[in-house]
């Protein structure tokens, strides 16, 4: 049997995320095999921990973050471009395929609220615009990671209407937390 890991969201859950994730793997109860999802700041922790990314790199990119909405008056409704900001800084070119060729998927979830009303869960990635798109989806909290109440999606290839989604806390029932379903359908 495999065993997979599935992360809440609260930003000020990350670095927790981020210390599990590492002890997990130092003991070796994550593998490459085992699946890992996440949702708002879990999916940014299992991004960055199936992309490869150091912990201390994770951590100060989260403290530059900080200190870059203390400049700008707050984080609320300031989250996201700072978010894409940091991603465009610390991730491959390749994160992509890096993210792919993971034996157990990496699932990123969001709730498309249009055109369908939809959990997902991303674990197949296009390119790199692709996983920063699926994490900052993860991470639309309703007037917290921007000024509106959900977020317009890249377009894909084969969309016949433009998506509009919210976090990914709004995949599966409260009693979850917002923790993934492993078994969700996966896109």
């Amino acid at each position: 049997m495999i065993v997979g890991y599935s992360l809440s969201p609260g930003v000020l859950l990350f670095p927790n995320h981020i210390g599990t994730l590492t002890a997990l793997s130092y003991h070796q109860y994550l593998q490459p095999s085992n699946p890992i999802a996440g949702s708002s700041a879990g999916a940014i922790a299992v991004a960055s921990h199936g992309a490869g990314l150091p912990p201390a790199q994770a951590i100060d990119a989260t403290v530059r973050m900080s200190n870059a909405a203390r400049e700008i008056g707050g984080a609320t409704g300031n989250l996201l471009p700072l978010l894409q900001s940091e991603l465009a800084n610390i991730l491959e070119d390749n994160v992509h395929e890096t993210l792919n060729e993971r034996e157990g998927f990496v699932g990123l979830a969001h709730r498309q609220v249009l055109s369908s009303n939809t959990p997902i869960l991303e674990t197949f990635f296009e390119d790199i615009d692709h996983v920063m798109d699926s994490i900052c989806n993860s991470s639309m909290f309703p007037f917290f990671s921007t000024q509106w109440p959900a977020r317009w999606a890249r377009k894909r290839l084969g969309d016949p209407l433009p998506r509009i989604v919210v976090d990914g806390y709004f995949t599966v029932p409260r009693d979850r937390f917002g923790c993934p379903d492993l078994n969700m359908n996966h896109a």
